[in-house]
């Protein structure tokens, strides 16, 4: 399984340490629930949406209700809308310019240099 790593992450989500680790706790102790879940999201953005019956079946059969699955692919498509819209716009979002290694400073998110 893969893991999402950086500094960035947790301050960026306002996330404290120990409602990371409580994250960390959980995944652990719950890895088919988990894993059927990445499973899911990858096969939703690999096939842009087109999820076969077996699939369907396999989130279902890890113990997620009917519900479940459509609850996290609006969630997807929420944030490829966000993402996408922010991108055209170049938003300005609310989280602090990030520093690159060359100094050079961008925005999380649409990653155009700070002027």
């Amino acid at each position: 399984m893969s893991r999402i790593t950086g500094p960035g992450i947790a301050s960026a989500t306002g996330a404290t340490a120990e409602v990371n680790a409580q994250i960390k706790k959980a995944v652990c102790s719950v890895p088919n629930l988990f894993a059927a879940l990445v499973r899911f999201v990858r096969t939703l953005r690999q096939s842009s949406g087109a999820i076969r019956v077996d699939e369907f079946a396999a989130i279902k059969a890890a113990g997620y209700t009917d519900r479940q699955p459509v609850e996290i692919t609006l969630a997807i498509a929420l944030t490829v809308f966000t993402n996408a819209f922010n991108r055209i716009y170049y938003t300005d979002l609310e989280f602090p310019p990030v520093k690159w290694g060359d100094g050079r400073a961008v925005r999380v998110g649409c990653m155009r240099p700070v002027t």
